[in-house]
């Protein structure tokens, strides 16, 4: 009976979004010169476990950007330097701080943003390991994460109305609404653990969207 009523929820909230296995929302950005370029060598480094100089590149390009839909994008994989584990990144407690506010910076900017889905992703993950632990007893806050989640598909489905062929926003409400809640009862904690070894560690590298 509950799987029937989530399938009518999800019917009543989610139109069919149809996007290609292969669409990537960053060539649909409005670059200049060769920046798109330099934003993906900059994740490339990040990669390689180069995160200072990674992030230094992001941050210089972040001032072209300023105010558009590009900077959350350039803030979003900023923040991946500086929690990704075993990168060059010193000063761990503080920077993780610091990312984190700038993840609940674009939440909370009222505006469309094209990373909702994977800033939410990043910002619950990181919330939920930082302030309330990934063991089987630590608090997991869920109606909350889940009352961002549901004000950010409400953005979005406010964007689609002036922008109903935006394919990027669709396939966000897909990534939000089928983002499974925090659980507990895992081998060595609550669930958290795996989503923070996907989004921060090499674990599950082959593994992550």
């Amino acid at each position: 009976e509950l799987r029937k009523k989530f399938g009518e929820m999800i019917k009543k909230y989610k139109e069919e979004s149809n996007v290609p296995a292969d669409f990537d929302y960053v060539d649909t950005l409005s670059w200049q010169d060769d920046d798109k370029t330099v934003y993906r060598d900059a994740i490339t480094l990040l990669d390689e476990k180069q995160g200072v100089k990674a992030y230094e590149m992001l941050k210089e390009l972040r001032q072209k950007y300023e105010d558009t839909l590009i900077e959350d994008c350039i803030i979003m994989r900023m923040t991946d330097c500086m929690l990704t584990v075993d990168t060059d990144f010193e000063e761990v407690e503080k920077t993780r701080e610091e990312a984190l506010g700038l993840l609940a910076g674009i939440l909370d900017g009222g505006k469309y943003s094209p990373v909702f889905s994977d800033v939410f992703y990043r910002w619950r993950t990181t919330t939920q390991s930082f302030h309330h632990g990934m063991s089987n007893m630590s608090n997991i806050p869920n109606k909350e994460y889940n009352a961002v989640r549901w004000r950010l598909i409400n953005i979005i489905k406010q964007h689609l109305e002036k922008n109903p062929d935006d394919l990027r926003a669709k396939g966000q409400i897909d990534m939000l609404l089928l983002l499974p809640n925090i659980l507990r009862g895992g081998a060595y904690g609550n669930l958290n653990i795996l989503h923070f070894g996907v989004l921060y560690t090499d674990t599950y590298k082959d593994k992550a969207a």
